[in-house]
């Protein structure tokens, strides 16, 4: 049997010390045997804001991973892409 649900999401490193990753778009369920490689409709260079600290910074498209994380995004969850 296997354990509960798991979803992916793209994240960054907010670019602010000591501070924690950023969601930054949904993938969709997580699938440990999947390859996420980037989508070529993200755009090389996007601004985000961090929850956490308040500041926004440029990330590069390159800087992305994937996450996974127990829970879907929240109905109101704003994706940068």
């Amino acid at each position: 049997m296997s354990g509960p649900v798991q979803h992916v999401y793209w994240v960054v490193n907010c670019q602010t010390k000591n501070c924690r990753p950023m969601f930054v778009s949904y993938i969709g369920i997580y699938d440990e045997h999947r390859v996420y490689g980037i989508p070529s409709t993200v755009p090389m260079q996007f601004e985000r804001c961090c929850e956490a600290c308040g500041r926004t910074h440029t990330y590069n498209a390159l800087e992305l991973r994937s996450h996974p994380f127990p829970s879907a995004p929240a109905p109101d969850w704003e994706p940068s892409f």
